[in-house]
């Protein structure tokens, strides 16, 4: 079934509304004319992840959903199938797999520990599903884009009706970032198949904005949690690191506070550190090691198809 429109604001983000409203009030509105059909950040999001139609389907969200509404539906019934091939691999109900508008992702929850037995507790289950996924990656692909243009239509309706602020009223007074991360965040997340609850939004939600809009190119070894991951991702999925070093970097950002993960990280320092630590216990550091060399030259890495 389609998803109902509603208020998907987190209770964390409650003041979103009032910030874009105050751009409003505190500045001049531009000539409607300077107005960019399509924003840099618009064009960054569309190189990675395509959407016909964005800045229409943006500026009228209404008119959107009931021309959207078929291949979302398309969408939600082709994504379905997926998940049903995909279920035996989640075992023990420790993985957590979800079909939205941005493909598939996924959840392990086994606490994130560099302890050896730990982690090969973690692969144990992550393993078999981040490589399904990784073999599925075009197909799972064409099924999201089925199903973007109407997540983002309902997510945009959502933040318009929430702030009271149009696309191009966003942009004419300098808001606009802001308000095409919230509408990202949502349609990313609370559509499709098994989608995030609204409450984890703000703490456990995929943030295409932060990932792809928020720094020209990223920077592994200094980056943010959300930026750290979506790197280690691309180069398994392109097989220039092997799983267990994509796993420990995809990781990593949970063993710090949500604050912590949000700013720059010094992610090679705090590789560093911890490899200090296992040696000093003694402990196995082989995958360790490896993850740092990845993080440090990945194009030397040696890559498994796991």
């Amino acid at each position: 079934m389609l998803r109902p429109l509603q208020s998907l604001m987190a209770p964390s983000q409650s003041g979103f509304g009032a910030r874009l409203q105050n751009g409003l009030t505190s500045q001049e509105p531009a000539n409607e004319a300077q107005t960019p059909l399509v924003t840099s950040e618009e064009l960054k999001l569309l190189k990675e992840w395509p959407v016909e139609n964005l800045t229409d389907i943006l500026n009228l969200p209404d008119a959107a959903l009931d021309t959207t509404a078929d291949d979302y539906l398309a969408f939600h019934e082709q994504a379905g199938r997926m998940f049903e091939t995909i279920v035996p691999l989640m075992k023990d109900n420790a993985a957590t797999v979800r079909f939205g508008a941005g493909g598939a992702s996924w959840d392990i929850g086994i606490p994130f520990d560099l302890d050896r037995a730990a982690l090969n507790n973690r692969w144990r289950y992550e393993r078999p599903i981040a490589c399904w996924v990784r073999k599925h990656a075009q197909e799972i692909e064409a099924i999201a884009k089925l199903g973007r243009p109407y997540a983002l239509a309902s997510a945009s309706l959502d933040v318009q009706t929430m702030s009271g602020v149009t696309r191009e009223e966003a942009v004419e007074t300098g808001c606009y970032a802001s308000y095409l991360r919230q509408i990202y965040l949502r349609a990313f997340n609370l559509f499709g198949i098994n989608p995030l609850p609204v409450e984890e939004l703000g703490i456990n939600g995929i943030d295409p904005w932060m990932q792809i809009v928020a720094s020209p190119a990223i920077d592994p070894t200094r980056c943010t949690g959300q930026q750290l991951q979506r790197w280690a991702k691309t180069q398994f999925f392109t097989l220039h690191i092997p799983f267990e070093c994509y796993s420990i970097l995809a990781g990593l950002p949970n063993s710090l506070s949500i604050a912590e993960r949000m700013q720059m990280c010094e992610w090679r320092v705090i590789l560093e550190k911890e490899l200090s630590q296992i040696w000093l216990q003694g402990n196995d550091s082989e995958w360790l090691e490896a993850t740092l060399n990845c993080l440090l030259d990945p194009a030397n890495a040696s890559a498994s198809a796991s």
